[in-house]
This record gives structure tokens, C-alpha cells and sequence, in this order.
């Protein structure tokens, strides 16, 4: 594995973090979200918004450690 692809993977695995934590963040931000007597939930959109993410990264993931078991 090169240095380069280390990298990437590593920043991979971050951003699935940071993307979390982010999310969690709004999870909490949008139980104090209200607009007149409409509770503004966005945990729905949120989770599959990180699903979507969070899938692309795994295939990203996956290729790479498919090129690094090439070499």
C-alpha cells in the first residue's frame, strides 16, 4: 500500500466519523427546532443521508484494499 492510499483510506475512516458526530449534532439541534407547533425531525433524512454516504465510502474502501491486495 502506498503512502498515498494509506492516506486515503485513513481519511475514509474520518470523514464516516466526522459525519456521525455531524449528524448526531443535528439529531440533537432538531429536538430545539420548532416553527409555530411543527416540530422540525430530521433524524429521518439525516440517517439516510449518512446510509448514502457511508455506503459510497465502504465501496471506496473496498477498492482500495482490492488494489492493495493487487500489489
Amino acid at each position: 500500500m502506498t503512502i498515498e492510499q494509506f492516506k486515503e483510506a485513513y481519511n475514509i475512516n474520518s470523514e464516516i466519523d466526522c459525519i456521525e458526530q455531524a449528524i448526531q449534532n443535528l439529531r440533537v439541534e432538531s429536538y430545539f427546532l420548532y416553527e409555530g407547533r411543527i416540530k422540525i425531525d430530521i433524524s429521518d433524512i439525516l440517517n439516510e443521508a449518512k446510509n448514502q454516504i457511508a455506503k459510497r465510502l465502504q465501496e471506496r474502501k473496498a477498492q482500495l484494499e482490492k488494489e492493495f491486495e493487487a500489489i
